[in-house]
């Protein structure tokens, strides 16, 4: 039998007695022997996989129907899962934990089976999925091209079917931009949603934890079960809708104009955000500050780290509580401008990454790949990333809601797929 082209797919097979979930597992690890060039596992837990996927199959004989009884998947290697190393990917740093991250229990009560543990940046203090410490991680679409970062591991995975579903994290973009470059789907969720107790912070104010996923119809499977009960409000479908066109309006050719003509399928209209341009400045400010103090106190030692991070570490460690505090008053100033732009309208779209897939020996990726989601991240709203319909290399957009309209947006996002 074929493998599963989702998970929704894979557990309507588990549910008919079609495919039982320890065959499910094999054929995935055999898949991910076979493409290990791609490099997005740095832990694969094959015993303890197998484990419970047995477990998940006698569980649903005896009548357990739970919603991802002995689905497979990812999660990135800052959170915590018993048993399996945390390493954020460091040269030396590793702790093995007593317990599972809390949003990892909850997929686990829900009956999901951990594969494993997922490429990322280096503590997540990167955009391209680069990682000096570990085998490069490869965009399936094309080995060459960089599969964007820092949530390269279950992006890759999720893409080329060697996962049925992923957990990533976003500071930056670190969901969103994967994603895109990957052609897959990933929610950075309303803050609160997910609970982030035993998930390896890089900046607090800023980290949140989320799906990813093949489709909106898996993402929306995963951020249920990652739910903090209580925190997901109904919300009205989208109707009003806005291309936000100081976003789009210095991408490459390619993909603005696959943007607008999904918007112009849509009926959008078009909105200017100049503010936004403000975030470039502030972000690094709040970011570099929270990630410095954060590194210092778990006692990394500098040496260790690569290059690149420990230089940001550093301007980090030089931003005064003054100058802190001043990007925290202005970040909220830039969310403002956003969230009065959502009592228009009810869903903004945007690129997610103005380029697609740079190659892997282009030598400035990070301004471009950060140019359309840092001005998101000041927001505390959800945003979903999905890929647009067309030929190429994926093209991912990213469609903003009001907090707490995180299913809205996804099941709104199947029609910006497909308009």
């Amino acid at each position: 039998m074929a493998a599963p082209p989702t998970a929704t797919a894979a557990l309507r097979s588990l549910a008919a007695r079609e495919l039982s979930a320890a065959d499910l597992l094999e054929g995935l690890l055999r898949r991910i022997d076979e493409q290990s060039q791609l490099g997005c596992y740095v832990h694969v837990d094959a015993e303890g996989a197998r484990r419970a996927a047995r477990a998940a199959d006698d569980a649903r004989a005896a009548g357990d129907d739970r919603p991802l009884l002995g689905l497979p998947i990812i999660v990135k290697d800052l959170l915590d899962v018993a048993g399996m190393p945390t390493t954020a990917c460091s040269r030396r740093w590793s702790h093995v934990p007593g317990g599972d991250a809390a949003c990892v229990r909850s997929l686990r009560a829900a009956g999901a089976v951990i594969v494993g543990k997922g490429h990322t940046n280096e503590w997540a203090f990167g955009i391209d999925g680069a990682n000096p410490w570990r085998l490069p991680c490869r965009n399936p679409h094309d080995p060459d091209r960089l599969p964007g970062g820092s949530s390269s591991g279950p992006a890759v995975a999720v893409a080329a079917g060697l996962a049925l579903g992923g957990v990533g994290t976003d500071t930056s973009g670190s969901l969103r931009i994967p994603a895109a470059l990957c052609g897959i789907v990933s929610v950075r969720a309303t803050p609160g949603r997910v609970p982030m107790d035993g998930v390896l912070a890089l900046a607090p104010s800023y980290d949140i934890a989320g799906p990813m996923a093949a489709d909106a119809a898996d993402a929306a499977l995963l951020l249920t079960a990652m739910t903090i009960p209580g925190t997901a409000p109904a919300a009205p479908p989208p109707r009003r809708i806005a291309l936000v066109t100081t976003l789009t309006d210095d991408a490459a050719p390619e993909v603005a104009e696959r943007v607008r003509a999904t918007a112009a399928a849509l009926g959008a209209d078009e909105i200017a955000l100049p503010g936004l341009a403000r975030a470039h400045e502030v972000h690094p400010t709040i970011q570099l500050y929270e990630a410095a103090r954060i590194t210092a106190a778990r006692g990394v030692d500098h040496d260790d780290l690569a290059p690149d991070v420990a230089q940001r570490i550093a301007i980090g460690a030089r931003v005064t509580d003054d100058q802190y505090l001043q990007a925290r008053a202005e970040r909220v100033a830039i969310a403002r401008a956003v969230l009065d732009a959502l009592d228009r309208y009810d869903v903004l779209l945007a690129p997610a990454s103005p380029i697609v897939a740079p190659p892997r020996d282009l030598a400035d990726v990070r301004t471009p790949l950060l140019q359309c989601v840092v001005p998101l991240s000041q927001v505390p709203v959800p945003v979903v990333t999905t890929p647009l319909p067309g030929p190429g290399l994926p093209i991912g957009a990213q469609v903003i809601g009001r907090p707490g309209s995180d299913e809205a947006l996804l099941a709104f996002s199947e029609r910006v797929r497909r308009p």
